[in-house]
């Protein structure tokens, strides 16, 4: 990780692992959305079936990470039932509310949380 970056991808058996890593400011701009674009070309030929994206480590973000957020989602391709955010503060989960993102993707407390998410969307009603 060079540290220009705002954000860590992993794969994990198709689910795509996004780490938020550093303050996204409201001057992050261009950087923020170059280093999703960038990291996204690298992943391009890993199929992606989710997406976890963790915020642990921020408190605070605007609305250059909610463009990130849509970017991420479009290009992917994936379901919006299939992307769950974890790990959002309550100032992050406010910003999410008023955004509206909040009805797009499932907030979940945790990672494993969100893992479970998943696994219960997986699972077919009998």
């Amino acid at each position: 990780m060079t540290p220009d970056q705002y954000f860590r991808f992993q794969f994990d058996d198709g689910t795509l692992l996004v780490d938020v890593v550093r303050p996204v400011s409201q001057f992050a701009g261009n950087d923020l959305v170059s280093d999703m674009s960038n990291q996204l070309k690298d992943c391009s030929e890993e199929s992606v079936d989710a997406i976890i994206v963790d915020f642990e480590q921020i408190d605070y973000f605007g609305s250059m990470l909610l463009e990130a957020l849509r970017i991420l989602w479009r290009t992917t391709g994936v379901d919006s039932q299939r992307m769950k955010l974890c790990n959002v503060s309550s100032v992050g989960r406010e910003i999410l509310s008023l955004a509206k993102f909040d009805t797009l993707w499932e907030v979940c407390a945790t990672r494993d949380d969100a893992r479970q998410a998943l696994c219960n969307k997986d699972q077919k009603p009998a």
